[in-house]
């Protein structure tokens, strides 16, 4: 089933691939949305279909086992456009389920705004676990 949405075109024109699919990002029934949209919209820029797909995996899913957190991960420190891959990473390392080893990671990168996020997120973290 999955294979029709990776062999259409308009998944690759997206720039998603398997890994969104494997994250739970893209489904059968979403994907038929999107492309629908992109198909009749005038937004031809492929990273809003992507930002747009995160978004709204992320606002469903209000909590994420650690597996998932290292493919999301993956798929912002991979993504075609660096800007949309950093805005995927902020929002993971916020979330307050999200792995502190993803945390450091992000510290560890060398991007500077994303380190100095990543900080404040991990002092808050550490000030959550202590208060509890």
């Amino acid at each position: 089933m999955y294979d029709l949405v990776i062999e259409d075109p308009i998944f690759t024109e997206l720039e998603f691939n398997h890994r969104w699919i494997e994250a739970g990002i893209v489904t059968c029934d979403n994907f038929s949305l999107i492309k629908q949209q992109y198909l009749t919209g005038e937004d031809r820029c492929s990273k809003h279909y992507r930002w747009g797909a995160f978004k709204s995996f992320m606002n469903q899913n209000k909590t994420i086992d650690g597996s998932s957190f290292q493919i999301l991960y993956d798929l912002g420190e991979r993504d075609s456009t660096p800007a949309m891959g950093r805005a995927i990473l902020f929002d993971l390392i916020t979330r307050l389920d999200c792995p502190l080893e993803l945390i450091d990671r992000a510290i560890a990168t060398g991007d500077f705004t994303l380190s100095k996020h990543a900080v404040k997120c991990k002092v808050i973290r550490q000030g959550d676990i202590t208060k509890k």
